[in-house]
């Protein structure tokens, strides 16, 4: 026999804990992929296939805020374009995994040292800080990949939030187009894991992928004192696809005629003063 079982009063308000969350990531990828329709006669039951769309081209740009990583933007055109895009992916994940497992220390600079005494409540929960308490005294957080100070929080509340591991990858509306692409080519990286997390049987919120990094050997002494390897161990640097469109719920075409010039930094920087003349079209939709 079931009883109910009511949350008791002080405990029964639905709290944010995902506090890693809140911070930027310190590495991103945004891409976007361009296809040519292709004829084809098929039939699937009652539904007659016309035509497929084919990946003829990607852009891949990484926003990374670690002076060391720093990659190039990457632009193919031709065939393949849906495993050479996979492939540029799993570059950039191994190359990215050897900042993301340092332990870097705080830097703790005079400036940044004034402003933590300075905070009075936790930056991740609002609650005042307890000294003694070992979860609720305050804690010094800081970026563990770059060292830089972000702000004052509980020990409990910096325990929570966690170093990131992860890469997020965003592509716009790729829940409803994108995710086909690339659902084909996942098993062309590795046999590393592979989640999803669907809408329905067509529409895709997320996929994550470990892409394998290398293979580390873990060594033990043993009984005679001597260095033995114990197992060798796969590394995997996790890359989440997700759709920025649930992010920013508008097309790209209305996003780029409300942005002001300086948002288009980085074209300045890949095709030089004349981009506005070479470029003048992407404000416009259906421009490639």
């Amino acid at each position: 026999m079931a009883s109910e079982v009511y949350p008791k009063p002080g405990e029964n308000t639905l709290k944010f804990k995902k506090y890693g969350n809140l911070f930027k990531h310190t590495i991103k990828i945004y891409a976007d992929f361009e296809c040519a329709l292709e004829e084809m006669d098929e039939n699937s039951g009652s539904i007659q296939k016309h035509m497929r769309h084919i990946p003829v081209c990607f852009a891949i740009r990484v926003v990374s805020h670690i002076k060391e990583f720093q990659p190039k933007d990457i632009v193919y055109s031709g065939g393949g374009a849906g495993k050479g895009f996979m492939f540029e992916i799993s570059e950039i994940a191994k190359k990215a995994h050897e900042f993301l497992i340092t332990d870097t220390p705080a830097k703790r600079t005079p400036k940044e040292t004034e402003k933590f005494n300075m905070e009075k409540v936790c930056f991740a929960c609002g609650g005042e800080f307890v000294e003694g308490d070992d979860n609720l005294e305050k804690c010094f957080d800081h970026n563990y990949i770059t060292g830089e100070y972000r702000c004052a929080m509980h020990n409990y509340c910096n325990r929570v939030a966690k170093k990131e591991c992860e890469i997020p990858k965003f592509l716009h509306n790729f829940g409803c187009y994108d995710v086909h692409l690339i659902v084909r080519e996942l098993d062309s990286m590795d046999n590393g894991k592979v989640n999803c997390i669907m809408q329905n049987n067509e529409k895709c919120i997320s996929i994550s992928k470990d892409v394998f990094v290398d293979e580390v050997e873990e060594l033990r002494v043993d009984e005679e004192g001597d260095v033995v390897v114990n197992r060798e161990i796969k590394r995997f640097q996790r890359v989440v696809f997700k759709d920025s469109f649930r992010f920013i719920n508008r097309s790209i075409d209305s996003i780029a005629k409300g942005l002001p010039e300086k948002s288009f930094e980085p074209l300045k920087k890949v095709y030089g003063e004349d981009w506005e003349l070479r470029w003048s079209s992407p404000l416009c939709k259906r421009f490639f």
